[in-house]
């Protein structure tokens, strides 16, 4: 071998050898940076969520956290074995304060739409709801949502919510009165001072549940929308963590209802071995729903 093709080895082995340098810094970074390492380091986990969405998310007697959701965050804890610290906010600084580092993830009911994607990153779907309509009484005999694209109708809706968003694409030609609180829309709908509230299906009839006497809703969804976990983006290890936790969750692949489950979850014993997502589901779906229409 000439001198010449002795240094285009060397330098070809060099060139290897910094990619690979270069390769194992770069993945090493993206380690330690993931907040996936940081949880583990932390030995805490901090969720963001909001309260006050039946039955997911809500607040029990005492004041502790409760719901679907928050059975969810603390499944997803104690898989990471870690502490679980809930962080409760507003519904409007919900996903800002994820976007600044508030904390590691918001689960919340939140839909996967197309425009939140644009600034949070968001887990393969865990649930999936539509939007219904609660319906006042002084607006008898709607039979289909589409009965309420109507100018003579006025529609109260959360702000920037899914439903704020289905309302003026779909009931454009009503009155869309925009609100900040779930239980001011609802009060106004009781009321009569709003013919009917846009919002989530299983929400809407717990407040069938709450005022039999003044509402109505029917059985119809004008959407339907895949939820998930939302966290920042550019971190592919936790995201391809929680995809993991969420596909073995909903096919019970490994997360199976167990004795321990029945205990600290109260779910019902007849579920053991089945998926725990089931377990729940029936808990808060069918059981505690039911228990707040008996009150």
């Amino acid at each position: 071998m000439t001198g010449k093709g002795v240094w285009k080895g060397l330098l070809v082995g060099l060139s290897i050898l910094l990619l690979s340098v270069l390769a194992f810094g770069q993945t090493q970074g993206l380690i330690d940076d993931s907040v996936l390492t940081k949880v583990l380091d932390r030995g805490a986990l901090k969720v963001g969520t909001n309260l006050g969405y039946v039955p997911y998310e809500m607040m029990d007697e005492r004041g502790n956290a409760i719901g679907f959701d928050i059975d969810l965050a603390r499944l997803v804890a104690e898989e990471l074995g870690v502490e679980l610290q809930l962080v409760i906010v507003d519904w409007q600084g919900l996903l800002a304060g994820l976007t600044v580092g508030k904390y590691d993830l918001v689960i919340c009911g939140l839909g996967r739409t197309l425009e939140r994607a644009k600034r949070l990153a968001f887990t393969k779907p865990y649930d999936s709801i539509g939007q219904s309509a609660l319906i006042s009484n002084r607006l008898p005999g709607i039979t289909n949502l589409e009965e309420l694209n109507s100018p003579d109708v006025t529609i109260a809706v959360m702000q920037g919510t899914t439903g704020h968003l289905a309302a003026e694409r779909l009931l454009s030609k009503a009155q869309i009165r925009q609100l900040t609180e779930r239980e001011e829309a609802a009060m106004l709908v009781a009321q009569g001072r709003v013919d009917a509230m846009l919002f989530d299906a299983p929400l809407v009839r717990f407040y069938t549940y709450k005022y039999p006497d003044t509402t109505y809703m029917v059985d119809q969804v004008l959407t339907y929308e895949p939820l998930g976990f939302a966290l920042r983006w550019g971190d592919p290890m936790w995201l391809g963590w929680l995809d993991l936790f969420v596909e073995n969750l909903t096919s019970g692949a490994f997360l199976e209802t167990t004795d321990e489950v029945v205990d600290k979850y109260g779910v019902d014993p007849s579920f053991l071995g089945k998926p725990i997502y089931e377990a729940l589901k029936h808990k808060w779906f069918e059981v505690w729903m039911g228990e707040q229409a008996r009150q």
